[in-house]
Formats: C-alpha cells, sequence, structure tokens
C-alpha cells in the first residue's frame, strides 16, 4: 500500500468510529474533540438570514453527553453521504452531509481530523451548515 492509500484508509478509519459512536449516542464521542477545536455552526432560518456561531469546544465536548441522551430520546437519528477526503498537511478535510431522520433535512459538514499519532482522529474543527426555524 502507498502513502496515499495509507492516510486515505487511516482517515476512513477514524470517520468509521465517528459515525458509529454517533450511532450508538456514545457520550465517548466528546473524546474525539480537541480542547482547542474550532466548532462553527451557520444556521439558516427560513426568512433567509442566518447566523454563524462559534462554539467553545470546552462548552461543546461537556455538552455532547447530554446532547446524545437527549438524541436517543427523540430517536434522532441520522445518514451520511457524499464522503470526501483531501489531506491538508499531516491532517485531513473530511466533508460530508448528513441527514436528520427525525427532522427530515440534510446539512453539510466539514471536519479537520488529525491522522497521526496521538492526533489520529482527533476532530480540530468542525464547519456546519443547518436549517433553522426563525
Amino acid at each position: 500500500m502507498d502513502d496515499n492509500e495509507d492516510w486515505l484508509k487511516g482517515a476512513r478509519e477514524c470517520m468509521d468510529l465517528h459515525f458509529k459512536l454517533a450511532d450508538e449516542f456514545n457520550p465517548l464521542m466528546a473524546n474525539l474533540y480537541s480542547d482547542d477545536a474550532l466548532i462553527q455552526n451557520t444556521v439558516l432560518n427560513s426568512d433567509g438570514s442566518q447566523k454563524t456561531r462559534v462554539i467553545p469546544a470546552s462548552y461543546y465536548k461537556s455538552i455532547i453527553a447530554k446532547a446524545m441522551r437527549m438524541a436517543r430520546e427523540m430517536g434522532d437519528t441520522y445518514s451520511y453521504s457524499d464522503l470526501e477526503f483531501k489531506k491538508e498537511g499531516d491532517r485531513v478535510r473530511v466533508t460530508y452531509t448528513r441527514y436528520s431522520h427525525l427532522r427530515d433535512y440534510s446539512s453539510p459538514v466539514s471536519m479537520l481530523m488529525g491522522l497521526e499519532g496521538d492526533e489520529a482522529g482527533m476532530v480540530f474543527e468542525e464547519l456546519s451548515i443547518m436549517k433553522g426555524y426563525g
């Protein structure tokens, strides 16, 4: 296997773990995020307005367990499609579309993850766009 296949195989394995933990509503998902990760969410409202917010990684990690519990109770499951990987130095940019079965909509997600050593699978950036209700 050449270097290109090695990093891609590693990136796919990292995303498989990420999706597995999400599908299991597992609060250990918080461990996949760096303490200084950039978490940015843009909400697109039905009136055409949008609001972008940056969520501190420490706060985001602290609410993952609660969010997982709520998602399980509500039956909020997701499907993932359009998965693409692009190497950026010693990290990988992963983009995909997340479909919420409960809310019946798709949202694009972009993540920057580590590939090597202690950083393998660690999320350093997550950018997402979701439909709002305002």
